[in-house]
């Protein structure tokens, strides 16, 4: 049950704020929709600053990243293109606390850790 209520609130979050992306692993790509989850960013306490980092976290249901025909997991290296505002932005799955991705205790919610690589 839980597990369901958590897909639904998927779909109905990437029918309202998903992004189109395309997936890449070496030759393999598909197209998914992605939300996206939290953006890195460090804080110094001695200046009030909030310094953004190029870190970004993309969520989509476990089970509709697939390459090849297959469910797969993130590797390091993966690559996510975007295009927001007219902008192509590529980021690349890198580990963040030496984890590329993490799951929800359901199994459902697919956190993946990216950070920008390029703008064009």
């Amino acid at each position: 049950m839980l597990r369901d209520l958590i897909r639904g609130a998927l779909e109905t979050l990437q029918c309202s704020a998903g992004e189109n992306a395309t997936y890449a692993r070496g030759n393999a790509t598909f197209e998914v929709s992605v939300l996206p989850g939290q953006a890195g960013f460090t804080t110094d306490p001695r200046r009030g600053l909030v310094v953004h980092s190029d870190d970004q976290d993309w969520l989509l249901p476990a089970d509709e990243l697939i390459l090849s025909g297959q469910v797969t997991t993130p590797q390091r290296g993966d690559r996510l293109t975007l295009i927001r505002d007219g902008v192509t932005c590529v980021y690349e799955v890198l580990p963040a606390d030496g984890q590329t991705h993490r799951l929800d205790q359901t199994g459902t919610l697919l956190r993946i850790h990216s950070k920008l690589k390029s703008r064009t």
